[in-house]
């Protein structure tokens, strides 16, 4: 993970030094990171596998998941399930028609 953040700081290094002068693209005066960009490549690492391996976390993660996104897509099939079917009576029996008609 730190690898693929160091190799997009040498890409837009080289980007940097092979736009020239004149020309329109922003560049920046120092080519070192900031200390926010130096602060989490440092501990990102640690962040991670601190809370992969927290087997209590994960659960409890795992039950919003379950609690919050779930129901929202069943919502959503049991949604689209009735248009196609509404869409599919329709079709075939056209609109009801009233006493005025």
């Amino acid at each position: 993970m730190l690898t693929t953040i160091d190799n997009k700081q040498a890409d837009a290094r080289d980007y940097e030094t092979q736009s020239g002068p004149g020309s329109t693209s922003p560049s920046t005066t120092s080519t070192a990171p900031d200390a926010a960009l130096v602060y989490l490549q440092q501990h990102k690492r640690e962040a991670t596998l601190s809370l992969i391996h927290d087997e209590k976390y994960m659960r409890r993660l795992r039950r919003k998941v379950d609690y919050r996104v779930i129901p929202l897509l069943t919502c959503c099939y049991i949604m689209n399930f009735l248009d196609k079917v509404i869409l599919n009576v329709m079709s075939t029996l056209g609109p009801a028609r009233t006493q005025s008609d």
